[in-house]
C-alpha cells in the first residue's frame, strides 16, 4: 500500500526548503493520504480487511471504515500517518496494545493489532461505532444537563476502567469520545495512553500553530496532548497520572454543561498560560446547572492534583449527588415520620398481634416461590413464552407488600433475598466480564443487580444503562411490562447463567432456532460464548473473575480475628428452603462455623448460603457479617464487601480486624480517603498490621492524605 509519505516527495511545490513544521506537515500528509485512496482504482486491502472508505482523522492516524470477510462484519481500522516515523508507529502499538487491555462497555473495543503489507505502518482493527463524537453530539440539539450529566458519566466509567487496568488517557477530549446510536457511550484514541507505573514525560515545546489549540499535538519534541485539555502538571512536564485526566475530564463537562471550555486563549501559548494561571469563570446566568454539580466540575478542575477528587470513583459519585439526595430525602422523610410517631409505634406494637402460622406459612410461600424464579435464572425477565410468569424480582416486591402482623418479617426476608440475588447478578457479570465477548452480557447482569440493589456501585460503574434507563427496567420489572425484544435478551441472560453446560446448550439452541430470537450478531456472540467454555474452578463454582491486582500489592483482606464456635457435626444442609421460623432458632455461632469449614473446603456458594441463613436469624451477627464481607472480598465483589464490613464495624466498633478489613475493601476501590480512616483507628485499638498498611497508603498517596 502506496503511504502519504511517498508523495511528499512528488508535493515540493508545497513544502519548499521551508524549516520542518511537523505539526503542518502531519496536515498535508493526511490530505495526501486521502487522495490516494481516492485515485486508486482497486479495492485496497490492509491484512484481511477490505477499506469501504475515510471516516476521519485523528492526532496519530486515520480512520477507515472496513470490512472483515471472515468474520462477515463492519468495522474502523486506523492506520498511522506517516510510516516512516518510528515514534508514530510505537505509539499506534501503544493505543493498540492499550486498548486491547480494557474490556469495558465504555472503552472501544479493539479486534485486532497488525503491520500492513509494507512493513512500516500499524493498523488497528476495531468496533465500528454508529453515533457521534460528544462535541458532535452536543451540537446536534440543547441538551438538558441531566441528559449531559449522564453521558459524561459513562465516559467516566471507561476512563475509571483504564485507570484500574493502570493506564493514562492523557488526552481526554469530546473528539475522543462517542455517543452510539444505542446510546452507549465510548472513549477511544489511546495512542497517549502510558502505564502508570512507567509513565515516560516527553519534552514540551509550544510552538506549535494557533489551530492545533483544540487537536492533539503529538509530533516528537511537541506536547504530549491536547493543550485545551492538559492538566497543568502535564504542562510544566511533571509526572502524569490519573488525576491529570480527571482534569481533562472536568474541562469537557464543562464545555458539555456549558458550551465553552473553562480556560480560553488565541494561541496554544496563552492557553497553556490560562490552563495554569486562570480560574474557571462563574456560570453563565442563565445556566440551569445545579451549584452542586458547578462546584464538582471546579473541584475536578483544581491546579493542584491533590486537590482533585482522589480517583475517578469518586467524581462519578458526587457527579450523582442529586440521585443520592433524593434516597436520603426519602429516608430522612421516613425518620422523621417514625420520630414524630414514635408514641405511636410504640403502642401500635404492644397491642400488635402475633402472626398467625397461616401469614408466617405465606411468607414463606412467596419467598420459595421467589428462589424458584431464581432457579429457572428469572431474575428479572419472565420466560419469553410466559410474559406474565413470576420473577424473583416480583416476588420480593410481593415480600414487601405485606402488612399486618407478618410485614416485618415479610420486609427482612425481601431484604434478604435482594441482597442474595443482587450478590448472584453481581457475580454472574464479573464471570462474564472477564470474559472474551462478555462484556455486554455482564453489563445487562449488573443492571439487573441494580434492579434489587440500586446502591451497588460496583455494578452501577460497569453497567451501560443510565440512570433513567435503570428506572425504565426498574418500572419493567415491576409491573412485567417487557417489549418481546427484551424478552429476548432475558432469555439470553437465562440461557447464559445456566451452570450445566449441556442444559446451557440445549437453552442455547432452542433460542437460536425461535424465529423471534435474537439478531444475528447478538445470537453469533451468544453461542461463541456457550462453546467457549471457562477454565474450571478448583476453588469455587462459578468462577469469579479476579481484580487486576494494584502496584505495589494492595493489602489482603484477613479472616476475621473472633473465636468462632465449631461443632463437630457435617456442614449444615443447603439453606434453601429454610424458613425464618426455623433459622431464628438455629445456633447462630454453628452457623458461622459451618460457613467457615465450607469456605476452607473451596465451597464458597455453600458458606454464603449460610451466612445469610446465619444473618436471617440474627441480622447485626458481628462476626457471621464480617465473614460474609471477607467471602465477597476474596470473590474480587468489593463494593459487597464494604457494605457487610461496614455493617459489622457498626455491631463491633472496637474489635480492630473488622476495621482493617473494611479498609482493605475501600483500597481495592481506591478509596483511599477511607481506608485511611479505617486504618488509623485500627491502628488505634491496637492492630498489628495497621502501621503497614498506613505506609502503604502513603506510598501510594504520595503522604499523609489523599485529599
Amino acid at each position: 500500500m502506496p503511504t502519504p509519505a511517498d508523495a511528499v516527495d512528488d508535493d515540493r511545490d508545497w513544502l519548499g526548503d521551508r524549516p520542518r513544521d511537523p505539526v503542518a506537515e502531519q496536515l498535508v500528509l493526511q490530505r495526501l493520504e486521502s487522495k490516494l485512496l481516492e485515485r486508486r482504482p482497486v479495492a485496497v486491502m490492509i491484512s484481511r480487511y477490505l477499506l469501504l472508505g475515510k471516516i476521519g482523522s485523528g492526532g496519530l492516524g486515520s480512520v477507515y471504515e472496513a470490512y472483515d470477510p471472515q468474520l462477515d462484519r463492519k468495522l474502523a481500522i486506523k492506520v498511522l500517518h506517516d510510516g516512516k516515523d518510528a515514534d508514530g508507529t510505537a505509539r499506534l502499538l501503544r493505543e493498540g496494545q492499550a486498548l486491547a487491555r480494557l474490556a469495558h462497555p465504555n472503552v472501544v473495543a479493539v479486534h485486532d493489532v497488525g503491520v500492513v503489507e509494507d512493513g512500516q505502518s500499524v493498523f488497528i482493527a476495531m468496533e465500528r461505532v454508529d453515533g457521534l463524537t460528544l462535541a458532535d453530539w452536543l451540537a446536534a440539539q440543547p441538551r438538558r444537563w441531566p441528559d449531559v450529566r449522564d453521558v459524561m458519566v459513562q465516559a467516566g466509567r471507561g476512563l475509571l476502567a483504564a485507570h484500574e487496568a493502570g493506564l493514562v488517557h492523557r488526552d481526554f477530549k469530546p473528539a475522543n469520545v462517542l455517543v452510539g446510536a444505542d446510546g452507549r457511550v465510548r472513549v477511544l484514541d489511546f495512542g497517549l495512553a502510558r502505564a502508570v507505573q512507567t509513565a515516560e514525560i516527553e519534552s514540551a515545546s509550544t510552538d506549535a500553530p494557533p489551530a492545533a489549540i483544540g487537536s492533539s499535538i503529538t509530533a516528537t519534541g511537541t506536547l504530549m496532548g491536547t493543550p485545551a485539555y492538559m492538566a497543568p502538571e502535564q504542562i510544566v512536564r511533571g509526572e502524569v497520572g490519573p488525576r491529570a485526566d480527571q482534569f481533562g475530564f472536568c474541562v469537557a463537562l464543562h464545555e458539555a454543561l456549558y458550551g465553552a471550555r473553562p480556560f480560553l486563549g488565541d494561541d496554544v501559548v496563552q492557553t497553556l498560560l490560562a490552563v495554569r494561571r486562570c480560574e474557571p469563570p462563574p456560570p453563565p446566568a442563565s445556566s440551569r446547572v445545579p451549584a452542586w454539580l458547578h462546584r464538582v466540575v471546579l473541584r475536578g478542575l483544581a491546579k493542584d492534583p491533590a486537590a482533585r477528587f482522589a480517583g475517578m470513583a469518586e467524581l462519578l459519585d458526587a457527579m450523582m449527588q442529586d440521585q443520592r439526595s433524593r434516597r436520603r430525602q426519602r429516608l430522612g422523610g421516613a425518620i422523621a415520620l417514625l420520630a414524630t410517631a414514635a408514641l405511636a409505634v410504640a403502642v401500635t406494637l404492644a397491642l400488635r398481634p402475633e402472626p398467625t402460622a397461616e401469614e408466617l406459612e405465606r411468607v414463606d410461600r412467596i419467598a420459595a416461590e421467589a428462589r424458584a424464579a431464581a432457579a429457572h435464572r428469572w431474575f428479572v425477565y419472565p420466560p419469553i413464552d410466559d410474559p406474565d410468569a413470576s420473577t424473583a424480582y416480583r416476588k420480593v416486591r410481593e415480600l414487601e407488600s405485606q402488612d399486618g402482623a407478618v410485614d416485618a418479617i415479610a420486609e427482612d426476608r425481601a431484604a434478604e433475598l435482594r441482597d442474595e440475588f443482587a450478590a448472584t447478578l453481581v457475580r454472574l457479570g464479573d464471570e462474564y466480564w472477564a470474559r472474551e465477548g462478555g462484556a455486554a452480557f455482564a453489563s445487562d447482569y449488573y443492571a439487573a443487580a441494580l434492579v434489587f440493589d440500586p446502591d451497588l456501585e460496583h455494578a452501577r460503574q460497569r453497567t451501560t444503562l443510565s440512570p433513567g434507563e435503570l428506572h425504565a427496567l426498574t418500572d419493567k420489572a415491576d409491573d412485567a411490562s417487557f417489549s418481546p425484544a427484551e424478552l429476548v435478551a432475558g432469555e439470553s441472560l437465562a440461557v447464559l447463567a445456566e451452570d450445566d453446560p449441556d442444559r446451557r446448550r440445549a437453552r442455547t439452541d432452542a433460542l437460536l432456532e425461535r424465529p423471534d430470537g435474537p439478531a444475528p450478531s447478538t445470537g453469533a456472540r451468544l453461542q461463541a460464548l456457550v462453546e467457549r467454555e471457562p477454565p474450571v474452578a478448583t476453588t469455587r463454582e462459578p468462577p469469579v473473575a479476579r481484580a487486576a491486582p494494584l502496584e505495589p500489592t494492595p493489602p489482603t483482606a484477613i479472616a476475621p480475628e473472633v473465636p468462632v464456635a465449631r461443632s463437630d457435626g457435617d456442614a449444615l444442609e443447603s439453606p434453601v428452603h429454610a424458613s425464618p421460623t426455623t433459622a431464628r432458632r438455629e445456633d447462630v455461632d454453628a452457623l458461622v462455623a459451618a460457613a467457615k469449614r465450607e469456605s476452607d473446603a473451596g465451597r464458597a456458594d455453600a458458606a454464603e448460603a449460610l451466612l445469610h441463613r446465619a444473618l436471617r436469624a440474627d441480622r447485626d451477627h458481628a462476626a457471621a457479617l464480617a465473614a460474609l464481607a471477607h467471602l465477597y472480598f476474596e470473590a474480587a465483589q468489593y463494593h459487597a464487601a464494604i457494605r457487610f464490613a461496614a455493617r459489622a464495624v457498626a455491631a463491633a466498633p472496637k474489635q480492630s480486624s473488622y476495621r482493617i478489613l473494611l479498609g482493605d475493601a475501600h483500597f481495592r476501590v481506591l478509596a483511599y480517603d477511607d481506608a485511611r480512616v479505617q486504618y488509623e483507628r485500627a491502628l488505634a485499638l491496637g492492630h498489628r498490621s495497621a502501621a503497614k498498611r498506613l505506609e502503604l497508603l502513603d506510598e501510594r498517596t504520595g503522604g499523609s492524605s489523599a485529599r
